[in-house]
Formats: C-alpha cells, structure tokens, sequence
C-alpha cells in the first residue's frame, strides 16, 4: 500500500508541475510584433501598452542589407512622455545577429526605436516584444 501512495503522490506532483509550467508559459502574450526591410532610422509603427509593472523581453534579429559587417544598429525601447519620449532599455546589435534583452517597464505606452551606428547603412529585421 505505500508503494501505491508514493506513486499516486509522484504522478499528482508531477501533474501539478505541469498545469503551472503551461500556465506561466500562457501568461507569456506577445505585446508587439515587427518586421521591417532597408532599415537605419526608423520606429515601429505599431505601439503597446501596459496596465502595470512588468517585465518585458525583446526578440531581435537581422541581416545586414547595405550594412558593413561592423555597423550595429540600436534597438532601443521608449515611452511616450509629456513631450516626446524617453529610453527605457536599450540593446546594440553588429552584424548579421539576432538575441533578446530585456527590462522592467512601469505602466504606460511603448515603442521600439532602431539607429544605425552609420547613416544610411541598412538592415533587414524582424522581432517581437513580450
């Protein structure tokens, strides 16, 4: 008999541990998608906003179009303010590359910004925010 409650006792461990993985990876939305083509200053088109703190991670990939092997391009996530809008966290990216980064954003409306470390140097990208 307590071979049979050990193993009752493993297989509800077990099937507890599953529920919450799943819903933690559930919990995981994605905020914005992006993609874009001959890109060295520009900003995403679409915005996204958070009811409350959390924290929020950046996809980014891309492929140098026009852009020597050195140039990077900056990928820098930003919030309207009063005027404007301010760097929350940003990630420089070199060549052909792709990684995440990420950061803790308080409640608010976001965008990416994209830079070249050289005027009119371009990159093919595509990423997404969650």
């Amino acid at each position: 008999m307590n071979f049979k409650k050990i193993i009752k006792s493993i297989s509800l461990g077990i099937a507890i541990c599953a529920c919450v993985s799943t819903g933690v990876q559930a919990g995981q939305s994605n905020l914005l998608t992006y993609t874009g083509t001959d890109i060295w200053d520009w900003r995403t088109i679409n915005d996204f906003s958070l009811s409350s703190s959390q924290n929020v991670t950046v996809y980014h990939s891309q492929t140098r179009n026009t852009a020597s092997s050195s140039t990077y391009l900056n990928v820098d996530v930003r919030k309207y303010a009063f005027v404007g809008s301010t760097s929350q966290f940003e990630q420089h990216f070199t060549g052909n590359d792709s990684g995440t980064f990420s950061g803790n954003l308080s409640k608010g409306k976001y965008f990416l910004r994209f830079k070249s470390s050289v005027k009119a140097q371009k990159f093919d990208i595509d990423g997404s925010v969650y």
